[in-house]
């Protein structure tokens, strides 16, 4: 299975993507909800990256997946559950919102971190 070419491929279309709904989003709130909602515009860019990093890490584990490693699947979504949750702990009291939106960017992106380093490894 070529897996440089799927996840290089997964990647730049997501760095494609999401500047492009980031932008989109955060000029749409207002217009299509009203003034009242122009506080979620603060949480547009973490949930953004988060997703894009939650796609990526979604095709990273579908290739480990594919590779007969589905013990490092779940390891990974443990380990971004982990981080997620530590997250939420630290940063919504102080952050309200915005903690909660960059507890999930931190968590999507421990379990992509995980689940690229355990492909680079032999199986």
């Amino acid at each position: 299975l070529a897996i440089r070419p799927i996840m290089l491929a997964t990647t730049v279309y997501c760095m494609v993507v999401v500047p492009i709904a980031a932008t989109a989003l955060y000029l749409l709130i207002v217009p299509l909800f009203g003034a009242a909602y122009a506080p979620a515009q603060a949480v547009v860019l973490p949930l953004v990256l988060a997703a894009g990093l939650y796609a990526v890490s979604r095709v990273s584990l579908g290739l480990l997946i594919a590779q007969g490693r589905g013990g490092l699947v779940s390891a990974a979504e443990i380990a971004g559950f982990a981080v997620s949750f530590a997250g939420y702990l630290l940063l919504i009291p102080p952050y309200g919102i915005a903690g909660a939106a960059y507890g999930s960017l931190l968590g999507y992106a421990a379990c992509l971190l995980f689940a690229l380093l355990a492909g680079r490894r032999a199986p």
